[in-house]
């Protein structure tokens, strides 16, 4: 077995933890990573369902590994926000603006910014399904499926299986 060219054995275990503990273990860098991450992610061009698609599974995938490191994300929320919602096309910032300007959420909410654009995203790809549209991914799974969130009562949040048969 080899780790990035070291051979595992007894005598190099100890060597290869400590190297490997060196280069991933410090949770400031991977903390810091996550967040360079958003602040570097660059705005979607072309607003196919695809790319909404990708981008808010990536965007949520580094919230949630936040969270995981057992940071508060919602302490972040103020920088956040802003950078997450510049990697999406203006019409679905005005809505997003409209939306927490309506119902009052503070400006830096970004598990409502994160459920917002969700359902976004998931319109996207149920549209593309209904105009017949094919793409590169047709088999585009719905945002929330993909990431099997569950709603209280234990189903998935949306059953997009009638649409994708």
């Amino acid at each position: 077995m080899f780790v990035d060219g070291i051979a595992m054995t007894a005598s190099a275990y100890e060597d290869t933890k400590k190297i490997l503990h060196d280069r991933y273990g410090d949770k400031n860098r991977i903390i810091q990573a996550h967040l360079d991450y958003i602040e570097e992610v660059t705005p979607i061009r072309f607003a196919s369902a695809e790319a909404l698609n990708t981008m808010y599974i990536e965007c949520n995938r580094r919230n949630q590994a936040l969270r995981a490191l057992g940071e508060d994300v919602k302490a972040y929320g103020r920088l956040l926000v802003p950078k997450i919602l510049r990697a999406f096309p203006d019409d679905i910032c005005r809505r997003c603006i409209i939306q927490v300007k309506r119902e009052g959420h503070s400006e830096g909410a970004v598990f409502k910014l994160m459920e917002f654009l969700g359902k976004e995203v998931d319109g996207a790809l149920t549209a593309q399904k209904i105009r017949g549209e094919d793409s590169p991914a047709s088999n585009v799974t719905p945002t929330a499926d993909t990431l099997h969130v569950r709603s209280k009562s234990g189903s998935t949040s949306r059953n997009s299986s009638k649409l994708q048969s």
